[in-house]
């Protein structure tokens, strides 16, 4: 079953690598309580979530642009089904922002209240043949804090 899934997975993104295939097998799976510590990931192989699968941005990094500005950048997920990203992150007052952005790997992120420390997160969202719109389950995040004009650029986010 697993060897199948691998290949319908294969289909969808000819481009992904080995790695790739196994974690969008493995990050899918069905709990299952009786498959405990019968198989790595205790769960039951999903080909449906295998094959619509996709991976979160690689290596996000946020950096202070100043006053009110961070500049988030990421790898390009290169599944075949990608037709952009969404960015969420929630403000001091705790209103919950998503961005929808479209074939870019960077964003300046305006309007933010300097020396907050924010919460940012990317996901990848694609279109799949006969299934339609689907949001990443997996993401990566980072925390930055934005400066004011007179302390200039710096703080740097760290992988998450």
């Amino acid at each position: 079953h697993v060897a199948g899934v691998a290949g319908l997975v294969k289909a969808q993104n000819p481009n992904y690598t080995h790695l790739q295939i196994r974690n969008a097998i493995l990050n899918t799976v069905d709990d299952n309580s009786s498959l405990s510590g019968k198989v790595v990931t205790e769960g039951r192989v999903n080909a449906f979530n295998a094959v619509t699968y996709l991976a979160p941005p690689a290596n996000l990094v946020a950096s202070d642009f100043g006053n009110g500005y961070v500049t988030l950048r990421w790898d390009a997920n290169n599944a075949n089904a990608l037709m952009g990203y969404k960015i969420l992150y929630t403000d001091p007052f705790g209103i919950r922002n998503e961005l929808n952005v479209v074939n870019i790997t960077n964003y300046i992120v305006s309007g933010l209240i300097n020396e907050t420390t924010y919460e940012f997160t990317v996901r990848a969202v694609g279109n799949f043949p006969n299934v339609g719109v689907i949001e990443g389950l997996s993401s990566i995040s980072v925390y930055e804090t934005p400066s004011g004009p007179s302390t200039g650029g710096g703080g740097g986010g760290g992988g998450g």
